[in-house]
């Protein structure tokens, strides 16, 4: 009965975990919402966390490819696991943690903002979790995610960051 507390409808995605509620007791500043991040955006650094079951025949970062919150990097969570493990999704060496965060421009004294395409916040949910195992405390969560930023009508593009130390997903595009 007290999974059902914690749920709810969202204009969103229904149902969902209702994060607010859930992680009030512990940290009451994990989720940010669409008007801040707006507000922030060229004080933060965001990853689009998003990840599909693979019945889905959904590809996340073809997906980000075609649309994506301005100044986004796509964390693939597919790739930033332990390499070693045959069970997917294992948490990362913090050598391989530690060098991908490096390609990605990030340090621990970097806000970040992660958010996922569904607004579920499984994937963003476990991404914060990863930061917070790996030490980086000053990470937050989209609230409603992409969708709820759009919703607000706060604009996507298909531009990748360009960035020195990160060949490795973020290409230019130079469609708008």
């Amino acid at each position: 009965m007290q999974f059902m507390q914690h749920l709810r409808v969202s204009k969103f995605c229904k149902p969902i975990f209702h994060l607010k509620r859930t992680f009030s007791t512990t940290n009451p500043n994990v989720l940010v919402n669409s008007n801040w991040l707006k507000e922030n955006l060229n004080k933060v650094k965001v990853l689009d966390c998003t990840w599909y079951l693979p019945n889905l025949n959904k590809n996340a970062f073809e997906e980000f490819q075609k649309e994506h919150i301005y100044n986004s990097q796509f964390f693939d969570i597919d790739k930033i696991k332990d390499t070693n493990s045959t069970l997917p999704h294992m948490l990362p060496s913090s050598e391989l943690f530690e060098k991908t965060m490096n390609n990605y421009s990030i340090s621990n004294h970097d806000q970040l903002i992660l958010y996922d395409s569904s607004g579920f916040y499984v994937a963003s949910a476990r991404v914060w979790w990863t930061f917070k195992y790996f030490g980086h405390n000053n990470v937050k969560i989209l609230e409603g995610g992409l969708p709820a930023w759009k919703h607000y009508g706060y604009d996507t593009t298909n531009q990748f960051i360009i960035n020195n130390n990160n060949n490795n997903n973020n290409n230019n595009n130079n469609n708008n």
